[in-house]
Parts: C-alpha cells; sequence; structure tokens
C-alpha cells in the first residue's frame, strides 16, 4: 500500500542497520519491501550472516504528517511490546534493536524476526467454521491476557504529566478532540460538522464513568495482524503484531478490529468463550457497554477518514465513502 507516510530505505541503509545490530561481518541476501503496511515502511530481510530473515519496520521521517495519536507510535510499540513479553504469554516476535534517534534517514526504527506463518486475513476465508473459531477462541484468551496490564493513568503513553488522564472519559473526549483538530487543520471533512460530532459524544459521556481501572489497549487487533499456521487438523496463533497503536483505557474498545467491527460482539462465542475462560468469570454485554462501543466505532471511523488522505485518490475516496457511512450509523445509534 503506497502512502505518503512511508521513508524509503536504500541497500546501503538497510546495511548500516543490519550492521549496527549484527556487527560488521553481516551479509545481506534478499531485500523485500512487504506490500500491507499502511502507515510504515517494512521490509523483509534476507540475512546470509548470520542465516536468517528479519523485518525492519521504518517510521516517518515527516512528523507534519503525523495525527496526534502517532507521535510516539513507534516508542509505544516497543513498550507494549516489551509489556506483553514480560507479563504474558502472548507469540510475539523477538526484537533486536530499535532506535529513536533518528540517525537513519530521519527516521526512527524496529528490527525484529519474522514469523513464519500466514497473515490470517490472507487464508481466513478459506478456512472451515471450527478452524476459524479455534484461532478466535486464542485470541480471545491473548485479548484477556492483554488487558489485564493496567496502567497508572488513561490515555496514550506519555511522560507528560500533563496529558495522563486520571478519568477514561476525560482521556476518551480529548481523544475525540485531537482527530478534530488533526483533521480540521489538514482541510479533511467528516459528514457532519466537528461541533456536531463533539456534542454526540459530549451528550452520551456519562456512560464512559463505568470504566474506572486504565486496561492496556492495543485498538489494532485485525486478522492481518494475527499470524497463524497448521496444528493438527486446525490453526493456531504463532503471533500477534503492530501495537503502534496501543494506549490505556476502556478494554471493550479491543473488540471492534478483533471481531466486532460491523457485527455485534455476542455472536462472536468463540472469542468471548476464550476471553471469558482466561478471565475466570462471564461478561454481559449491558446497554451501556454497546453504548460505549458504538462510541469507539465513531472515533475509529473518524480516524480511518482522516488516514485516508494519505494514500492515492481512488482508495481515499473509498476509504472516506465507507467510514463516513458507518460513521453516520454510529452517531445515531449513540444518540
Amino acid at each position: 500500500m503506497n502512502s505518503i507516510t512511508k521513508t524509503g530505505l536504500s541497500r546501503s541503509s538497510i546495511q548500516t542497520v543490519i550492521e549496527s545490530c549484527f556487527g560488521a561481518g553481516s551479509r545481506l541476501g534478499k531485500i523485500a519491501e512487504m506490500p500491507d503496511g499502511h502507515f510504515n515502511s517494512v521490509y523483509c530481510i534476507e540475512l546470509l550472516n548470520p542465516n536468517q530473515e528479519v523485518i525492519l519496520k521504518v517510521g516517518t521521517s515527516e512528523r507534519s504528517l503525523l495525527h496526534t495519536y502517532e507521535l510516539y507510535s513507534m516508542e509505544t510499540e516497543v513498550e507494549t511490546y516489551r509489556l506483553l513479553g514480560d507479563r504474558t504469554k502472548i507469540p510475539i516476535p523477538r526484537l533486536f534493536k530499535w532506535d529513536f534517534s533518528k540517525r537513519i534517514h530521519g527516521s526512527n526504527y524496529i528490527l525484529m524476526s519474522k514469523l513464519k506463518g500466514t497473515s490470517w486475513a490472507k487464508i481466513k476465508f478459506q478456512l472451515s467454521k471450527s478452524q476459524n473459531d479455534a484461532v478466535y477462541k486464542e485470541l480471545g484468551g491473548y485479548c484477556s491476557q492483554i488487558h489485564k496490564i493496567r496502567g497508572d493513568y488513561f490515555g496514550f503513553f506519555t511522560g507528560a504529566e500533563d496529558l495522563q488522564y486520571f478519568s477514561w472519559k476525560t482521556a476518551f473526549l480529548n481523544m475525540v478532540k485531537d482527530i478534530l483538530k488533526d483533521s480540521l487543520k489538514r482541510g479533511i471533512s467528516f459528514p457532519c460538522s466537528n461541533d456536531e460530532i463533539y456534542e454526540v459524544f459530549l451528550k452520551n459521556s456519562s456512560v464512559l464513568e463505568e470504566v474506572e481501572v486504565p486496561s492496556l489497549v492495543c485498538c489494532d487487533l485485525w486478522e492481518e495482524n494475527i499470524f497463524i499456521r497448521p496444528k493438527g487438523c486446525s490453526y493456531s496463533i504463532e503471533g500477534i503484531i503492530d501495537f503502534e497503536k496501543a494506549f490505556w483505557g476502556d478494554p471493550c474498545i479491543d473488540f471492534l478490529p478483533a471481531v466486532a467491527f460491523f457485527s455485534d460482539i455476542r455472536k462472536q462465542e468463540a472469542f468471548l468463550e476464550g476471553y471469558c475462560t482466561e478471565r475466570g468469570y462471564g461478561l454481559q454485554i449491558t446497554e451501556n457497554i454497546n453504548r460505549r462501543l458504538n462510541m469507539y466505532r465513531a472515533y475509529l471511523c473518524m480516524r480511518y477518514i482522516a488516514e485516508a488522505c494519505r494514500y492515492d485518490a481512488d482508495y481515499k475516496k473509498a476509504k472516506q465513502k465507507a467510514y463516513s457511512g458507518q460513521l453516520m450509523k454510529c452517531l445515531k445509534k449513540i444518540s
């Protein structure tokens, strides 16, 4: 996917990164830019010495292209990998090196191991219901493990105390304000005015007060980021990637990209079974939770509309049209 946020690296620049991690004797084989990334440049690199394949993820060199929630995305991803590695049994890539000094073409980067499985998105519709349910159940358990990690504040990962909120309501309303401000600055329009959108969130924000404990939220558990491999007659999760959008908030928001962006979470029985088994008790989807889920759907639709401006005209038009319709449906449901 072509995006103006991507920073291309030459073979010599990639060689510099590899040598800084594996030593001056490292030799490169094939280098292929991965086509699936929508934001960062991602390279699959064959190393001849040592003999292995690694992934190099390169951040944008132009901060003016970033939305507020993306300013420290790579730092967030590394910290999330660290938390998951220390506190969960979730399979994740091994991080070899990261550098936030921007010495390579003004960009941050992360160097990590390559997963050998297949993205679930690529084969999901070729699998039987029972095979997909096995993956959903496992994902539900991992999702519950993520949510057991608790933070000290609500909001994005930050060392700035004025951006560390002590109520989810305040944090989330500020997240909505940020995307509205970013979009206004870039000339991005939504299907109704910014004031009308914010008013809907504000009037219904009392349901956010039910969330009292900051939990780790990934907000990007799409099938594209779940790698699976055969296990007997079924499939299991080999690894989960892409944690750059993580923050401290309401665990329910993770249900949307994972299983229920366009559907009712209660229909995803296998996922909920895995989630509740790991959690140790059931989960009742109340009317207030449903209202919160629609608020989060609306917020994510706004983000996807805003991000579409980075791509070619046809893709931008199709994505903005699709999510504008979804945004209006969510706003009506919230009201």
